[in-house]
């Protein structure tokens, strides 16, 4: 995520549908869905991915990635470029997504987000982790003075 990688000359659909081609599952519905669930469907689908904005395209990458049927979905940083609305889309789906049963492995500096979605969450500084556990807790030691971590 922290460089987008989209196909610029293919539509919003052909992208998402390379996904699902690459995926474990073969499923037709798949990219039809995975568009839908991302709000790319409707004059959007068949918009070619150049020049589209970078909340945009961050959607396409997700869909394209989540057309593939993973069981785990790793993500890096997929808030940064993101405005407040848009990270907000994306917590939403992303919690709708852990909820059936996709596991996230998320890389993430809005604690925020990470917040809102993780059911642990380690903090690591300089390859070293300084903090483990439930984010409520995690989040807690964080605001603690230094002494405390």
């Amino acid at each position: 995520f922290q460089r987008l990688a989209v196909f610029p000359t293919l539509t919003v659909a052909e992208n998402v549908q390379v996904g699902a081609e690459q995926g474990r599952v073969r499923d037709p519905a798949a990219t039809d869905r995975a568009l839908r669930l991302f709000g790319l469907d409707g004059p959007l689908r068949d918009t070619p991915a150049a020049g589209l904005p970078t909340g945009t395209l961050r959607r396409v990458e997700l869909a394209r990635a989540l057309a593939g049927s993973p069981d785990v979905l790793l993500l890096d940083e997929p808030a940064a470029g993101l405005d407040t609305t848009e990270v907000a889309a994306l917590a939403r789906v992303l919690g709708a997504l852990a909820a059936d049963g996709t596991a996230l492995l998320v890389v993430e500096h809005d604690l925020d987000l990470v917040a809102d979605l993780a059911d642990v969450v380690h903090v690591m500084t300089a390859g070293r982790v300084i903090a483990s556990g439930p984010p409520a807790h995690v989040l807690d030691t964080l605001d603690a003075p230094e002494s405390a971590v």
